[in-house]
């Protein structure tokens, strides 16, 4: 704890020692708190109605014809063999994410293998958007002919085999510790990840 500013202690450490380096771990708030009000428009783009095809979002990135094209080489299908790891608020049990590997999951805000979001609510936090993110990664189903999706659960990923690896990293995706996203970027590689996936936004971090 100090009074003074967190850069100028920073910069005092990176002159009194052979670091690259050294930036304080702030907890950034990225937006203040606004007054939030139902907002009524148009989609921008030409296709499905998101607010009643739930299959909207694939059908504008032509999913289904990247699912009919042969994979390269030894390549499989729908993501099948693929590690993907998800640095979020954790995850829930949930009909649309159910392709997990909590074998291989971390928290690392509390240092444990339990990744389970709490869905803690609040200011700033949002419980629930592992789940969310990563239900449109992994999501087992298919598309619909005309409209919608196939289930289990109502959303399809867009890659339905693929393996998700869940790291609990933030309670909130606009106010974290920049330290708490690089453990996690490191724990994807120690669990062998393919593709490290994150909805997560802060300044820019050298040691990320």
């Amino acid at each position: 704890d100090t009074d003074e500013s967190p850069w100028d202690v920073a910069y005092a450490f990176q002159a009194y020692g052979d670091f690259r380096s050294v930036e304080p771990d702030l907890a950034d708030t990225l937006q203040p708190e606004i007054t939030r009000s139902r907002a009524s428009g148009a989609c921008l783009f030409d296709g499905a109605d998101p607010n009643t095809d739930l299959a909207w979002s694939l059908r504008i990135i032509n999913v289904d014809d990247a699912w009919q094209m042969p994979p390269p080489g030894t390549g499989k299908r729908f993501g099948e063999g693929a590690r993907i790891c998800h640095p979020d608020t954790g995850w829930t049990a949930h009909d649309d994410l159910d392709t997990l590997d909590l074998e291989s999951a971390w928290n690392v805000i509390d240092g444990s293998s339990d990744a389970e979001d709490p869905l803690n609510s609040g200011q700033f936090l949002n419980p629930g958007h592992g789940t969310a993110t990563g239900s449109v990664i992994g999501s087992d189903g298919g598309i619909a002919g005309g409209s919608g999706t196939t289930g289990p659960g109502k959303i399809t990923g867009v890659a339905p085999a693929a393996t998700l690896v869940p790291v609990r990293t933030v309670n909130s995706v606009i106010q974290l510790f920049d330290s708490d996203v690089a453990q996690a970027v490191v724990h994807s590689v120690e669990a062998q990840c393919d593709v490290i996936s994150m909805s997560l936004g802060g300044r820019a971090f050298r040691g990320l």
